[in-house]
């Protein structure tokens, strides 16, 4: 064999025994020959959420004092700098040795980087610095219902889910009012509204007065406009205000928390049937989950025509308003029912 062969060998052999090793706590940190603490990949990545990872070898899981926790940043990749300046968030080690924890509210489209820390004996031990990217608009859409009769007076059924979540607590998607599709966070408002030419004085459909635009006094979506009736069909689409108004009527709301989301949870007076509305927020030119959630209707605010009207609510009210209609909102879906 050629010494050049040797040489290279040997120096591939002696990079992936530094790569196994961990980083033992200090200053500037030393490689240690047995390593203890391991950063596994992110897993259950989404649009605003994703899990860390990370392990200790089994024979270490049930140490005395032995703790464990992530350290992570947007912009932070190294040890040291997510030492510095990253976010910490501790977490607890299993049998198995393996520990997690799930980030939320996170931005969507974008790449963060994050180590695993245990502390063994008076010492930290870092992991090796890994990244996930979070999904992009439409990544993990799920466009289904299913009916809940709340026993209303107009038999009007309303979906378990918001437009595009998979489960109850989901926060399925984000509309302008009147599109068709969600979008990159950022381009919520007027210069990106499909429904204008770049201001909010320049409405080309949806229009009650000069001032705002092309005047059509068209003061609910047309069947063409309905995310909901163009994704689902079978009937469903958009509540009208006024069928929003019916379910603040024969409702009572209750802020709790789903599996961990916070939400309002709206139930029947009539038969005790209940909706879950996650804390899903709104997009403004930025945002996301916050600590209310509001759903568009189908009806235009009156006597504005910037504005379309939402069902909103947080901890201290479950009430309606009127909203800008550039802005990204939830949807939650509805169909006809037979009439008490």
């Amino acid at each position: 064999m050629k010494l050049s062969a040797i040489i290279s060998l040997s120096t591939a052999l002696l990079l992936l025994a530094l790569s196994a090793s961990c980083i033992k706590g200090g200053e500037g940190g030393e490689l240690v020959d047995d390593p203890i603490c391991f950063t596994s990949d992110a897993s259950v990545v989404e649009e605003y959420n994703a899990t860390l990872n990370g392990y200790v070898p089994k024979y270490l899981a049930n140490a005395h004092g032995l703790r464990a926790w992530f350290l992570w940043s947007q912009s932070e990749d190294t040890v040291e700098w997510l030492k510095y300046r990253g976010d910490k968030v501790e977490t607890d080690i299993r049998q198995d040795g393996t520990f997690s924890h799930k980030l939320a509210n996170l931005n969507q489209a974008t790449t963060y980087y994050y180590t695993a820390v245990v502390l063994y004996n008076g010492t930290q031990y870092y992991g090796e610095v890994k990244s996930f990217m979070t999904t992009d608009v439409n990544k993990n859409l799920t466009f289904k219902a299913e009916a809940v009769d709340l026993g209303l007076p107009s038999g009007l059924l309303w979906s378990k889910y918001n437009l595009g979540a998979k489960v109850e607590e989901g926060y399925g998607a984000y509309y302008a009012w009147g599109e068709l599709e969600p979008k990159n966070d950022n381009f919520y408002d007027y210069a990106h509204y499909k429904w204008c030419e770049g201001s909010d004085d320049t409405m080309t459909k949806y229009c009650i007065r000069e001032d705002w635009g092309k005047v059509d006094n068209i003061l609910q979506l047309e069947p063409e406009d309905d995310v909901v009736a163009v994704k689902l069909g079978d009937g469903w689409r958009m509540p009208t205000k006024a069928e929003q108004d019916e379910l603040r009527a024969y409702c009572t709301w209750k802020w709790t928390t789903r599996n961990g989301v916070p939400g309002c949870e709206v139930t029947s007076t009539i038969n005790e049937a209940t909706l879950f509305f996650p804390a899903a927020g709104a997009k403004v030119g930025f945002g996301g989950p916050g600590s209310s959630f509001s759903s568009w209707s189908s009806t235009l605010s009156t006597g504005h025509s910037r504005f379309a009207s939402v069902l909103c609510g947080d901890g201290m009210s479950f009430t309606e308003g009127g909203a800008y209609r550039c802005h990204g909102h939830t949807v939650r879906p509805v169909k006809e029912g037979k009439k008490f």
